[in-house]
C-alpha cells in the first residue's frame, strides 16, 4: 500500500498560480528553451541552426509505435483518463523541445545521444522528471480547484501511456526516473486528501503498481560502477535518494523494508566518498555541489517526515541514528561552503559543469540563474545554526525548508552581515573578501577521484565581483552533448580568467574527443593562502606545462585590498620560453569594455574599473557565457597574446 502521507508540507510560496497555468497549458521552459506550448507535430525554435521538427507527428502515430506487451495497460490508463479529463491534450514527452527531434520508442538502455548534431536528449528527460507537478499540487492547496489536482492525474496517466516499462525517453538514465519519483510523491502527498479510497481506487491502486515499477527499475539500473568511466557519481547518489524515498512511501510492500536499508547504507558510503573532508563536493563543480546537497536533504527530510519527524531536532535526531554524527558533520560542512561561495548577487560562481538539475522546486524556481538561496536557509534551519546564512538570504528563503520541517520561522534566524575569506584545500576553492569585492580562485585536484568528470580547463582562474556587481566570470555550460564546439568552448582554457601557453590545453581530455574526462596534468598546488584586513593573498601553481618541450611551472598570486587587485604570473622554467602566452579575463553579461594600448576601462553596472597589463597591448574578442545551462549570452573577453611567455607579467585592476 502506498502512504500518501505528508513527505512535505504546504508552504503558500510567490508564483505559484503562474507555474501552475503553464503546466495546465503544457507550456514548458526547459534547459534554456524558450517557454513553449507542447503538443504533437509542434514547431521548435531549433538550436544552433538544427531544426528537426515534424508537423506530421501525431499522437496517434506515437500510439502504434508502442509494443503489443504494453497494450492492457494503455487501456486501462486510457479508460481513466477520459473519467478525470475528458478534454485532456496529450504531451509529447519524446520531444526534444528546442531541436524538434524525437526519441524513438525503444529500450532506455538503447537510447543514444551526442550522434546528431543539435539534438539535447536532456531536454525531453527534464520533461519526464515532472517538475511542474508540484506547483499544479500547490495551486490545488491554494485553491481548491479540481481542475489542478486532475491535470495532475491525466498528466501522470498519459505518461504512463506512453511509457512502456522501460521503454522511452522517461526513462532514460536512472538519474531521471529517481527524480521523477521524488517529484511524483512530493505532488501526490499534497493531493492526498483529495481522493476517495472507492471512487479513485483504481487510479490509486495503477499509480502504486508504477512506483513499485519505478522502484524496481531504480534498484535494478543503479549508475554505480568502479570502472574509470564512471564520469557521473551524482547520478548514483540521485538514484539513491530516489529508492529510498520510494521505498519508504512503499513501506507496506514486503521488499521495502530491505531497499530503505540498502538505500541508507549505500547513502552513507558514496556520500561519505563523495564529500571531502572540507565540506566540498568532489566533482569540483559548484553547482553540482548544490545539486547532491539538495538531493541528499530533501530525500532524507522526506523519508524522516515518512517516518514521524517534523521537527528540526527531530530530524537531525534521526539523520544521526541513520548516518552517523561523521556524515551529519560533513552535510553540515557542505552548507558552509555554501555559504562560502556565495558571491553579493546571491549566486554560486559556475565553475566547472552546471546542468541545472534540481531534486524538487519546493521554491516553483523564483530565483536567478546559480542562486541557491533557498539551500542556505535550508542549511539554518536544519542545524538550527543562522551562521549558515549569507547576508543576502530573505525571509523569502525559508519557504523551503518551511515545506520539509514543522516550526520553521524566517524570524529567529538573523544573517551575518559579512562572509570572511575562507580557504577550502580539500576542494582547492580559495575566496578572498574585502568589504567591496569578493574573489573566487581556483587551483583543485582534477576532481571525480582523479576522472575528471565534470571539470573545466580553469586551474588557476579566478571570478570577481565588485560591490556586488559581477566583473570577472566563468562562462559556464551552454550544452553538453548537442554541440560539440560549444562544449569544448566552454570548457576551454582560453575561456576562462588564466594564461593558455604554447596553445596547449592545460589538462588532456581523457580519453580524446570526450564529452566529459580530463587527465589531471596540472597537478595544481597550494604555495600560499593568507588573509588580511581587507582583502588576502593567494599563490598557487600547476604544471601542466612541464609537458612541453621546454617545461615550465605556472605560478599566479593574486592580492586583493581596498579598491584593487594585483595578478602576478611567473613562469619558471630554465631559459628562455619560445611559446606565446595568451591571458583571457572573460569579463561578464553586461559589462562594456574599451582598450587602449596597455590599458583598458571596464564598467559593471556603477563600478569603473580600469585593468593595467605590465606589457602588451589588449585585445577584445566576443566569447560567450551561460548563467544557466542552455542559455547563452555574449560577453566580453578581455584578452592579452604576447609572442614569447615572459617571466613574468603582471595585470593590475583598480576601481572606482
Amino acid at each position: 500500500m502506498i502512504h500518501l502521507n505528508d513527505c512535505i508540507r504546504h508552504i503558500p510560496t510567490v508564483g505559484t498560480a503562474e507555474a501552475a497555468e503553464r503546466a495546465l497549458r503544457h507550456e514548458f521552459s526547459i534547459l534554456g528553451s524558450a517557454p513553449v506550448e507542447n503538443r504533437y507535430g509542434m514547431t521548435a525554435p531549433g538550436f544552433e541552426g538544427c531544426n528537426y521538427s515534424d508537423p506530421t507527428v501525431t499522437y496517434e502515430g506515437a500510439v502504434r509505435t508502442l509494443p503489443a506487451w504494453h497494450g492492457d495497460k494503455f487501456e486501462r490508463c486510457r479508460a481513466l483518463l477520459m473519467r478525470y479529463a475528458p478534454d485532456y491534450r496529450p504531451i509529447d514527452w519524446a520531444i526534444d523541445l528546442k531541436s524538434g527531434a524525437r526519441l524513438e520508442m525503444k529500450p532506455a538502455t538503447e537510447l543514444k545521444f551526442g550522434v546528431t548534431d543539435g539534438v539535447d536528449v536532456k531536454t525531453s528527460a527534464d520533461l519526464s522528471r515532472c517538475y511542474h507537478f508540484l506547483p499544479l499540487a500547490k495551486a490545488y492547496r491554494d485553491s481548491g480547484n479540481m481542475a489542478y489536482r486532475n491535470e495532475i492525474v491525466a498528466q501522470t496517466l498519459d505518461w504512463l501511456m506512453l511509457h512502456p516499462y522501460g521503454w522511452g525517453a522517461g526513462w532514460r538514465a536512472n538519474m531521471n526516473v529517481a527524480i521523477r519519483c521524488v517529484n511524483w510523491l512530493a505532488a501526490y502527498a499534497l493531493i492526498r486528501d483529495s481522493f476517495d479510497a472507492e471512487a479513485d481506487g483504481e487510479f490509486l491502486a495503477l499509480l502504486e503498481q508504477s512506483l513499485t515499477e519505478h522502484r524496481r527499475y531504480i534498484s535494478s539500473h543503479l549508475e554505480f560502477t568502479e570502472e574509470p568511466t564512471a564520469l557521473h557519481p551524482n547520478h548514483y547518489v540521485a538514484n539513491l535518494c530516489g529508492l529510498l524515498c520510494v521505498s519508504a512511501a512503499l513501506s507496506g510492500d514486503p521488499e521495502s523494508t530491505g531497499w530503505e536499508k540498502l538505500a541508507l547504507r549505500e547513502m552513507r558510503v558514496t556520500l561519505d566518498w563523495q564529500i571531502l573532508p572540507d565540506g566540498c563536493d568532489f566533482e569540483e563543480a559548484t553547482m553540482y555541489h548544490g545539486l547532491v546537497l539538495e538531493m541528499a536533504c530533501v530525500s532524507l527530510l522526506m523519508t524522516a517526515r515518512m517516518k514521524g519527524c517534523r521537527t528540526a531536532a527531530d530530524m537531525r535526531a534521526w539523520l544521526s541514528d541513520n548516518l552517523g554524527e561523521n556524515l551529519c558533520g560533513k552535510l553540515y560542512r557542505m552548507f558552509v561552503v555554501l555559504r562560502d561561495f556565495t558571491f553579493p548577487d546571491g549566486t554560486l560562481p559556475v565553475v566547472g559543469d552546471a546542468d541545472s538539475g534540481r531534486m524538487l522546486e519546493l521554491e516553483n524556481n523564483i530565483y536567478a540563474p546559480a542562486q541557491r538561496l533557498f539551500l542556505n536557509a535550508l542549511g539554518a534551519a536544519l542545524f538550527e545554526d543562522a551562521a549558515l546564512l549569507t547576508p543576502w538570504n530573505t525571509a523569502a528563503d525559508f519557504a523551503y525548508p518551511a515545506a520539509l520541517m514543522d516550526g520553521v520561522e524566517s524570524a529567529a534566524y538573523t544573517a551575518p552581515a559579512s562572509l570572511a575569506s575562507a580557504a577550502y584545500p580539500d576542494g582547492g576553492f580559495y575566496i578572498l573578501r574585502g568589504t567591496d569585492h569578493a574573489l573566487m580562485a581556483l587551483c583543485m585536484p582534477i576532481g571525480t577521484a582523479g576522472r575528471g568528470a565534470h571539470t573545466h580547463n580553469d586551474r588557476l582562474s579566478f571570478i570577481l565581483n565588485v560591490r556586488g556587481n559581477a566583473v570577472v566570470t566563468d562562462p559556464g555550460v551552454y550544452t553538453y552533448t548537442a554541440n560539440r564546439f560549444y562544449r569544448n568552448m566552454l570548457r576551454d582554457s582560453t575561456a576562462h580568467a588564466t594564461v593558455t601557453v604554447g596553445d596547449e590545453q592545460p589538462n588532456r581530455l581523457n580519453p580524446p574527443g570526450c564529452f566529459w574526462g580530463y587527465h589531471d596534468d596540472t597537478q595544481c598546488r597550494l604555495i600560499d593562502f593568507a588573509r588580511t584586513e581587507d582583502g588576502g593573498r593567494f599563490v598557487g601553481e600547476h604544471y601542466a606545462y612541464r609537458r612541453l618541450e621546454t617545461p615550465l611551472t605556472h605560478r599566479r598570486t593574486i592580492e586583493t585590498g581596498t579598491g584593487r587587485i594585483c595578478v602576478r604570473d611567473e613562469f619558471l622554467a630554465d631559459g628562455e620560453i619560445p611559446y606565446a602566452a595568451v591571458f583571457t579575463f572573460p569579463l561578464a553579461p553586461g559589462v562594456q569594455v574599451s582598450a587602449a594600448g596597455n590599458t583598458a576601462q571596464i564598467t559593471a553596472g556603477d563600478v569603473r574599473v580600469t585593468a593595467e597589463a605590465e606589457g602588451g597591448a589588449w585585445e577584445i574578442a566576443s566569447g560567450i557565457a551561460s548563467p544557466e545551462y542552455g542559455m547563452k549570452l555574449e560577453i566580453p573577453l578581455l584578452r592579452l597574446t604576447l609572442p614569447r611567455t615572459p617571466a613574468s607579467h603582471t595585470v593590475t585592476f583598480t576601481w572606482r
